[in-house]
């Protein structure tokens, strides 16, 4: 059994999306100031992000969605979604060499650390008790088809 507890393909595939989306913030805390690279490097997180809140509400949080214990945890993960996709918004009315647009930047990295906190303990506790195995890996499949269909409309 895998350490996600039998299914561990939707799991696996949303710290996937984690992780990528985790080097980049990384990468852009630690660019050493230059606004081209932290141009390029914001435009894909900004994508990686979006892609994946899209993905991820319409098909893991959908599917949690359904059943009542599910119901307020998704809620506050969707209202986090917001609070993100709100702060990428500012950055990207600012200019990256503006000296605010690093402060706002580690905002919106403390918001995401704690939102993917939050998701991989207990929305995937959560959902383990009520999904099984062909759910998970079902689910797997529809999140993945959706980021790629979500990539190529970009």
């Amino acid at each position: 059994m895998s350490a996600s507890g039998g299914h561990g393909d939707i799991f696996n595939a949303l710290i996937r999306d984690h992780r990528r989306a985790a080097a980049l913030m990384d990468r852009i805390s630690h660019d050493g100031g230059d606004p081209e690279a932290r141009d390029a490097l914001f435009f894909q997180l900004t994508q990686e992000l979006e892609v994946h809140a899209i993905a991820e509400e319409s098909t893991f949080y959908a599917a949690l969605r359904d059943h009542p214990a599910g119901r307020e945890k998704i809620e506050e993960a969707s209202c986090e979604h917001d609070r993100m996709k709100a702060i990428l918004e500012e950055l990207a009315d600012m200019s990256a060499n503006e000296e605010t647009w690093l402060a706002n930047f580690m905002r919106l990295k403390a918001t995401v650390e704690r939102h993917v906190q939050g998701e991989e303990t207990e929305l995937f506790a959560l959902a383990r008790e009520l999904l099984d195995h062909q759910q998970g890996r079902q689910l797997a499949q529809d999140l993945q088809a959706e980021e790629r269909r979500l990539k190529k409309a970009a």
